[in-house]
């Protein structure tokens, strides 16, 4: 401790100084005109102080401070921000403030200044001190969607207890109504957690009721994941993202398994609603439930054996339910070590009980000859890769319906040759070429499919292809493809897929530029040749030591939404 001034009682620790007070220790600078302090208590009173709590880098300053404890003040006409610059960008303002550090802040008539400049007034506010949780209002997300007008959304967090919390939503759209929601969380153990969320939105325009419901829980020997939607038009209309606003089905699935050496058991339930507009969901087969037997690899000499085998009731609202049992035997040898051969002998059998009972049966081969060839230069390794395949399987038996992949066993007659190209270097596999083409046996003509060539690479430049080309018409099938580089302020990717018998021609485009350490901005777009624009994005976050702000622009063809988020950093929620 420093002054002008000073006297100190030492039996006391009572410490009374004035002028230039300078007092510091580990946690906390305070500067003062006049200080009454006990240094062995830590309290007393500061005038005209400027307080500088270095953990989260709060500036508090008032005309009067009360020192009640190691980390509680009292102060008079007060302001608090985590700014160090003379004029904050912003501050906390109010007349009588009670400070708590590592819990709470609250003041009485309060406001908020930005740049000085008074903003926002409140009679009473709470905010988080050096706390992670605490129950509070998060700062809110304003935008705009042209079809739903406004768009506010304010969350409030609950912090139940060290490992539970909720957050409560409240979402304003000035042109279609209001949507709730809450999120519950929860962590009993290392080997349980979960969350449940529930949301309800009113469509005004629509007259229509929206619901979600979303679960997830995680425990040894069991999951659940729950995805339900009361109308499958929701995601559309209220999802900006076309990742997530284009998916095709909602997966819900709950899973029991059981452990027991080289064995696993299990139990589990799947449920898929079609979100794609004018299906039937009536019709679509659902998985409740299915028991499954997994018998891990077992070496029985040169041979490795494994068995699966499950017993499955596939569920339809509109028609009648289908109950399958499938045992699937595999055995797998391999021999040599230079140039290598493995093969793999399956033997499946399934039988259907709906309007009558039937079985099919399938028997499969498989063998693969592969060899490695590698030289190496100066700084480059080169590996040259051969490799001939074949695949044969007889099916016999009654055609069943879809259900899963158990049902695309077909006859297949299929060899396959393949040429692989690496090359590495001393930090590894920096470029690689691959050739396939395969021959099938069964194809009454041109018994060639189409060549395909896979190719990519992974320093400096980044780039990725794969082409597929059809050798008896001299066509393209498909090309899919992307090329990227990365700068030192910047990254740019650029993307294509085309398919000749779906009419697909997708262009897409995505850059990331960031001049300095508080500016980024990111942009990404995706073209449809036939369709036009599906979807343009950008956003742009600008953030400096104490404030931030976060801007997205999202557009689609019929629609386009603007957010707009601000973060002043050491106030994660305001409580008024």
């Amino acid at each position: 401790m420093q002054a002008d001034k000073a006297s100190y009682d030492q039996s006391t620790a009572d410490a009374e100084a004035e002028g230039n007070v300078f007092y510091e220790d580990q946690k906390v600078t305070i500067k003062a005109d006049r200080a009454v302090l006990n240094l062995r208590t830590k309290t007393g009173v500061l005038y005209n102080a400027e307080i500088l709590i270095k953990e989260g880098n709060y500036h508090i300053r008032g005309a009067k401070v009360e020192k009640t404890g190691e980390n509680r003040y009292f102060l008079k006409n007060a302001s608090v921000t985590t700014c160090d610059a003379p004029l904050p960008a912003w501050c906390l303002r109010g007349s009588d403030v009670d400070i708590i550090i590592g819990d709470r802040l609250k003041a009485k008539h309060a406001s908020l200044a930005i740049k000085g400049i008074p903003l926002f007034y409140t009679p009473y506010v709470w905010a988080p001190i050096l706390t992670e949780r605490k129950t509070g209002f998060l700062i809110p997300t304003v935008g705009y969607r042209k079809s739903k007008g406004i768009y506010i959304r304010q969350p409030f967090f609950w912090a139940i207890s060290e490992n539970r919390d909720a957050t409560f939503y409240l979402d304003l759209y000035t042109l279609r109504g209001v949507g709730k929601g809450i999120e519950y969380r929860y962590i009993e153990r290392a080997d349980l957690s979960g969350l449940f969320n529930i949301y309800h939105l009113r469509d005004r325009e629509l007259k229509k009721d929206f619901t979600e419901v979303r679960a997830s829980h995680r425990q040894t020997g069991g999951w659940l994941d729950l995805n339900l939607v009361n109308h499958r038009e929701f995601y559309r209309l209220y999802e900006p993202y076309l990742e997530l606003s284009s998916k095709r089905f909602l997966e819900s699935e709950a899973e029991m398994s059981m452990h027991a050496g080289n064995s696993r058991l299990y139990l589990t339930s799947q449920y898929l609603f079609d979100l794609k507009d004018g299906t039937d969901q009536s019709s679509i087969p659902q998985r409740l439930p299915e028991a499954g037997f997994f018998y891990a690899p077992k070496r029985l000499g040169p041979v490795v054996l494994t068995v699966s085998s499950t017993v499955s009731n596939f569920w339809v609202k509109q028609g009648d339910d289908t109950k399958r049992f499938d045992i699937y035997l595999r055995a797998f040898h391999s021999a040599g070590r230079g140039p290598s051969l493995l093969q793999t002998f399956g033997a499946r059998h399934s039988v259907y009980d709906t309007d009558d009972t039937f079985s099919r049966r399938s028997y499969d081969y498989s063998a693969v000859l592969k060899a490695r060839f590698i030289r190496d230069y100066r700084n480059i390794t080169h590996a040259v890769e051969p490799s001939l395949s074949y695949r044969y399987v007889f099916v016999d038996g009654k055609e069943p319906p879809f259900f899963d992949s158990v049902e695309l066993v077909s006859e297949t007659s299929v060899a396959e040759a393949s040429l692989t190209s690496r090359f590495m270097d001393s930090k590894g596999e920096f470029a690689t070429l691959r050739l396939i083409q395969p021959y099938d046996f069964k194809r009454g003509e041109n018994h060639l499919l189409p060549l395909r060539l896979d190719a990519s690479v992974q320093r400096l430049l980044r780039f990725r292809t794969s082409v597929s080309y059809d050798v008896n018409k001299g066509l393209l099938e498909s090309v899919d493809s992307d090329v990227g580089i990365d700068l030192p302020k910047a990254s740019v990717s650029v993307g294509q897929s085309y398919a000749r018998g779906g009419d697909l021609r997708l262009y897409s485009l995505s850059i990331e530029y960031s001049p300095a350490a508080v500016f980024a901005l990111n942009s990404s777009i995706w073209y449809d040749a036939k369709r036009g624009l599906r979807e343009f994005k950008a956003g742009l976050r600008y953030q400096r030591q104490c404030w931030g702000v976060t801007m997205r622009y999202v557009k689609k063809r019929e629609d386009y939404s603007l957010f707009l988020t601000i973060n002043l950093i050491g106030l994660g929620f305001l409580e008024v």
